[in-house]
C-alpha cells in the first residue's frame, strides 16, 4: 500500500487564541470587614475623626449612710482620633490598543481596578490589627527577638488569649465567638500541634452559610481565618529566624474613618478617568479612597507573635 504524499505547508496554519483571560490569584479580603467602629454622624467634615468613648465609674460596691449624702461622681471621656488619607490607582489604555486588541478591554480594566481597590484597602486596613500592645510570645520566648525556630503557635496561646479578651469582657463577634486572623505557615503548627487539648476538628456551624472563604473552623472560643495578609517579619529574630503576627480579636477593636464629602463615602469610589488629549485616544478607569483605620479599643486586641515549621529558620 502506497502512502499518501502530504501537502506541502502552503501558509495556511494559524495559531489560534483564547479570548479569555485569566487573571493573578487574589488573597480573600477580611480586614475592613472586622473594623467595626465606623462614624454614624460627624459634626463636620475634616482629615482627622474623633470617635469618643465615655469612661466608666468605679464601682460603689461599698454600703453608704442613710444619713449622710454621697459626693457625686465625675463623668469622663476619651477621644481616639483616625487619620484620614487618600489612596486611589487608574489605568489607561490607548486608541491603537483598543482597535488592534483581539479581546475586550473595557472589561478587563474593570476587573483590574476593582480588585486594586479590595486588595489595596484591605492591606491598609490590616495595619492597626497587628498595632496592640497585648501581646504574648511562642514557646519560651520572651520578646520578637528572643523567638526561636521551636517558638511556634500552640493551643496555649490560642487560650491564653481567649482568657486576656474575656478578663477584660471584651464583647463577641457574631455568632458568639471571638476571631483570629492567622497566617498559613502558622496555622499549619496549630492544626499539627499534639497532645493533650491540641486542635481538635472544629464543630461545624449550624448555618454553614456564614462561614468566611479561607475560615479554618471554630477552636476555644475564636473563628480562625487564614489570610496571607497576616504579618510575617523576616529575619526579625536575633538569629533571623522569621516572625509570624497573628491577630485575636472582639468587637469595637478596630476603628474605620472615612470621608463623605467630595465623591467619597465608606466604600471606594470608581469611575472614568477625563479624557485630555487633544486626539481623545487616552481613556481609562480609576479608584479613590479618603479613608482610615487605627486601634480603637487596645482591650479587645491580642497578638501573638511565633516562629513557623515551614518558614525561614536560619
Amino acid at each position: 500500500m502506497t502512502d499518501i504524499t502530504a501537502t506541502p505547508d502552503v501558509g495556511y496554519d494559524r495559531v489560534a487564541y483564547d479570548l479569555v483571560t485569566y487573571f493573578p490569584f487574589y488573597f480573600e479580603l477580611y480586614f475592613d470587614r472586622f473594623a467595626s467602629v465606623k462614624p454614624t454622624r460627624t459634626s463636620t467634615r475634616g482629615a482627622v475623626i474623633n470617635f469618643n468613648k465615655t469612661n466608666s465609674l468605679a464601682l460603689a460596691d461599698t454600703p453608704i449612710d442613710e444619713s449622710v449624702d454621697i459626693t457625686a461622681s465625675v463623668l469622663s471621656d476619651s477621644d481616639t482620633p483616625i487619620t484620614l488619607s487618600e489612596y486611589g490607582n487608574a489605568a489607561k489604555t490607548t486608541a491603537k490598543l483598543r482597535a488592534t486588541g483581539m479581546i475586550e478591554l473595557d472589561p478587563i480594566v474593570a476587573e483590574t481596578i476593582g480588585v486594586n481597590a479590595g486588595q489595596s484597602m484591605d492591606s491598609v486596613a490590616s495595619l492597626p490589627f497587628f498595632a496592640g500592645t497585648q501581646v504574648a510570645y511562642g514557646g519560651v520566648a520572651t520578646s520578637r527577638i528572643t523567638i526561636a525556630a521551636t517558638s511556634k503557635m500552640s493551643a496555649h496561646l490560642v487560650r491564653l488569649a481567649f482568657a486576656r479578651l474575656s478578663a477584660a469582657s471584651v464583647p463577641r463577634l457574631g455568632g458568639g465567638y471571638f476571631g483570629a486572623i492567622l497566617h498559613p505557615d502558622v496555622a499549619i503548627d496549630l492544626k499539627e500541634e499534639t497532645g493533650q487539648g491540641a486542635w481538635r476538628t472544629p464543630r461545624e456551624y449550624v448555618d454553614p452559610a456564614n462561614i468566611y472563604n479561607g475560615e479554618l473552623g471554630e477552636f476555644e472560643g475564636f473563628r480562625f481565618v487564614v489570610s496571607p495578609r497576616a504579618r510575617m517579619l523576616a529575619n526579625a529574630s536575633s538569629t533571623t529566624v522569621d516572625v509570624y503576627q497573628s491577630a485575636f480579636f472582639g468587637g469595637q477593636a478596630i476603628a474605620k474613618g472615612y470621608s463623605t464629602g467630595g465623591d467619597y463615602g465608606e466604600q471606594p469610589a470608581f469611575g472614568l478617568t477625563p479624557t485630555t488629549d487633544n486626539l481623545e485616544r487616552f481613556k481609562g478607569m480609576y479608584w479613590k479612597h479618603f479613608v482610615g483605620y487605627g486601634v480603637f479599643r487596645n482591650e479587645s486586641l491580642f497578638r501573638v507573635e511565633s516562629s513557623s515549621s515551614i518558614g525561614v529558620n536560619t
